[in-house]
């Protein structure tokens, strides 16, 4: 259902799409989940990232999904030589136990210091 809504142009009035769900599935399909579909498309297809500081934490975007993204070591402080943050897939996730884990690496484009595998493929990590 995904992939054929998808390939529909977004500037289609919601009437015409409705009636080609019906043809394209054959049966009728729910205007609320039709709705939160296109809404999702939406949102992904005209999300712009906002610029982070570092006094305003990183919001998970579609985005950190797409792009490259390359590891970086933290920049020196004034009272670190060898700066560190904290790991933000651990201690954002839901999958496992929250734990306080620091790290030298961050990524430059998402301002966050992840582990990278997790934080820029999955959408659920």
């Amino acid at each position: 259902m995904r992939n054929s809504l998808s390939s529909m142009s977004l500037h289609q009035s919601l009437p015409q799409m409705i009636f080609l769900s019906r043809i394209m599935t054959h049966s009728m399909i729910r205007i609320l989940h039709l709705l939160v579909e296109v809404a999702r498309e939406m949102f992904q297809t005209y999300w712009q990232e906002q610029h982070v500081t570092p006094h305003n934490p990183a919001r998970d975007s579609p985005l950190r999904l797409r792009g490259s993204h390359f590891p970086s070591t933290s920049p020196p402080t004034s009272g670190k030589k060898k700066a560190q943050k904290q790991c933000h897939v651990c201690y954002n996730t839901p999958r496992r136990a929250k734990k306080r884990k620091d790290t030298r690496y961050c990524c430059n484009e998402c301002k966050v210091a992840p582990r990278f595998k997790d934080y820029h493929t999955l959408q659920n990590y």
